[in-house]
């Protein structure tokens, strides 16, 4: 069982704070705090089925209010790959192999990192095109051979990645 130090560098150990209390307890969101439409763009950054639930979240039809992005960073994602294969909306047209597909304006601003070693990461721009007919930007990210055949994960301690975050998010 961890001692008391442990839990001084680890606050998520130890008891739990009694319900109530300031530093724990059950906390509640009315939805209409959780607005995000076309007046209230979020940033969104992610990883793998991460970018592509950020995705389909954007170009869903059935989603009355999807998520308007003003910008969107994945790294390691599957979303061109599986849009090729059987598109993921029936608001946006298939990939025919050939023109790139047009994106509803949801996702104004895509940065997607990508490390050909990584059999689970596919660019974005051979697939779609945003608004003003500007592909998405594709990053490759240099191979580190450390990661062996944890490729897919090393995304996480490359420099590549808080760059394009910077740069995405003007900080």
């Amino acid at each position: 069982r961890p001692g008391p130090a442990h839990r001084r560098r680890h606050p998520g150990h130890g008891p739990r704070p009694p319900s109530g209390s300031p530093a724990g307890g059950t906390a509640q969101l009315e939805p209409s705090s959780l607005t995000m439409g076309r007046s209230h763009p979020i940033g969104a950054v992610g990883h793998s089925l991460g970018g592509l639930i950020l995705f389909d979240r954007a170009v869903d039809e059935a989603d009355k209010d999807p998520l308007h992005y003003s910008s969107l960073v994945t790294f390691g994602s599957q979303a061109p790959f599986f849009h090729a294969i059987s598109r993921r909306s029936r608001s946006v047209v298939p990939f025919n192999g050939i023109d790139r597909v047009q994106l509803p304006s949801t996702i104004p601003r895509w940065i997607n990192l990508w490390d050909p070693w990584d059999p689970l990461a596919f660019v974005a721009e051979r697939t779609f095109v945003l608004g003003q007919n500007r592909p998405p930007e594709d990053r490759r990210a240099e191979y580190d051979r450390d990661s062996g055949i944890w490729t897919h994960s090393s995304y996480w301690s490359r420099p590549e990645l808080p760059k394009a975050i910077r740069e995405a998010f003007g900080r």
